[in-house]
């Protein structure tokens, strides 16, 4: 009876020493495939930091350019002091004034905004409208 107890004792040991090892199998294949994955993320990493070291150094180079350009030669005061003068000499009308031309050149009358007012209640008034004109722009 004893070699049947220690054959049952060693067929046990040898079950627990293959699940054993079918676990550190699985462990490994899990280890290898971490181990790509982080391969993987760090030359994904490094091209992302290559590409925005990139995308860096062309804002700097533009911003570059760009404080070079806006150190152009500015106009003098003085000549800005000219032009302004310039313009001062020319003043335009008074809005008010520029209004009255407008209208009396215009053949706007009271009858017009009777017209207006009926086109609100029938919408064939508008054949009675006269016919617009080019005004000239106020300035």
């Amino acid at each position: 009876m004893e070699v049947n107890a220690s054959n049952l004792e060693l067929v046990e040991v040898l079950k627990e020493l293959e699940a054993l090892e079918l676990a550190l199998s699985k462990e490994r294949g899990i280890s290898a495939q971490l181990r790509e994955e982080k391969q993987a993320a760090e030359e994904s990493h490094a091209r992302d930091v290559a590409m925005l070291e990139h995308m860096l150094q062309q804002a700097l180079s533009e911003n570059a350019e760009l404080r070079k350009s806006t150190k152009a030669p500015r106009p003098e005061p003085s000549k800005i002091k000219t032009l302004y003068e310039a313009e001062e000499a020319s003043p335009v009308e008074s809005s008010s004034t520029n209004c009255n031309s407008v209208l009396q050149g215009s053949s706007f009358t009271a009858n017009s905004w009777s017209s207006m007012s009926s086109l609100e209640q029938s919408p064939q008034g508008m054949d009675d409208l006269p016919e617009p004109r080019n005004l000239p722009l106020m300035a």
